[in-house]
């Protein structure tokens, strides 16, 4: 009888024991799960490429507003107008204002606004610590979360600093027509060229899908085209004056868009208080048709 008493009571001791180990063990398993509101550094390239994806909005007065990353190494600077970085953004290009005389929508003409947003190109280090912007920026990455991001950005200009706390920005209201619009399209044939100017531009490497739109879940749009100047010569053959378009190149403005309607049917795109929409008239994973304030119509595939 007591030999049953304590083989029970060794057994009770022994399970009391392990459960205790096992719960130990796994509040020090607990220790090494991240928390993700947390910001923690990269641990590398791809690390950092994939947590700083989105757009950031900057917590404190500055010169620096906003930045947003996008899928393959796109970014947006907004700045304030007053910034040195502002003066750096071209001048109304030779094709955005003919876009804007036939394509049915407003270009920046200067207006009142607050702030200007540069378009370029990033690239990340090995260690996943600091990001390129260009030959403008560096940014030193000093933690990042879910939710928050901080960092130091560094202006190649005058090597000044900013210290930058920024939050994510939501994105647009999700819906199926919202992630059918969301990515990069490119026009399906030239528009608004001459055949002489296609010819030049096919020449230098250029095709129709150069020029077109990037749209993001957080509600930029990014118009690219193809920027070139005009001049007159005389044509060696005939003696006649002909325009010819030289110094070609690729170009974007920067745009907010958002639905104007609870349909979902009309974009309503604005810059420095210039706005234009465009109305969807059909949107599927590969294609977009859409009609413009002046009736003209785009057609454009997904790349």
């Amino acid at each position: 009888m007591k030999f049953t008493f304590f083989t029970r009571l060794l057994f009770i001791i022994t399970t009391f024991s392990l459960i205790s180990i096992s719960c130990s063990k796994d509040g020090d398993d607990d220790g090494d799960i991240t928390d993700p509101t947390e910001e923690q550094l990269p641990t590398n390239k791809q690390d950092a490429e994939t947590k700083i994806q989105g757009k950031w909005d900057v917590n404190a007065s500055g010169e620096i507003r906003s930045v947003e990353f996008l899928d393959g190494d796109t970014y947006v600077l907004e700045v304030t107008s007053s910034s040195s970085l502002a003066s750096r953004k071209a001048m109304l290009s030779a094709r955005a204002t003919l876009f804007s005389v036939t394509g049915g929508f407003k270009s920046e003409t200067g207006g009142n606004s607050s702030t200007q947003k540069i378009y370029g190109k990033f690239s990340v280090s090995t260690d996943g610590k600091t990001i390129t912007l260009d030959d403008i920026a560096r940014i030193t990455i000093s933690g990042i979360s879910e939710k928050s991001f901080s960092f130091t950005i560094t202006f190649t200009e005058n090597n000044r600093e900013q210290s930058v706390s920024a939050t994510i920005v939501a994105p647009v209201a999700t819906s199926q027509k919202t992630q059918l619009l969301v990515g990069n399209w490119g026009f399906s044939s030239w528009m608004y060229y001459e055949p002489a100017d296609v010819r030049v531009l096919e020449s230098k490497g250029f095709k129709p899908q150069d020029e077109g739109f990037t749209f993001t879940a957080t509600g930029t749009m990014i118009m690219r085209y193809i920027n070139f100047e005009q001049s007159s010569s005389d044509d060696p053959e005939t003696g006649l004056p002909s325009e010819v378009i030289t110094n070609i190149s690729l170009d974007a403005d920067v745009y907010s868009w958002e639905w104007k309607d609870s349909q979902q049917t009309v974009v309503k795109v604005s810059r420095n208080g210039e706005t234009f929409e465009i109305t969807i008239e059909n949107l599927t994973q590969s294609r977009l048709t859409a009609r413009l304030d002046n009736d003209n119509n785009w057609v454009l595939e997904s790349l």
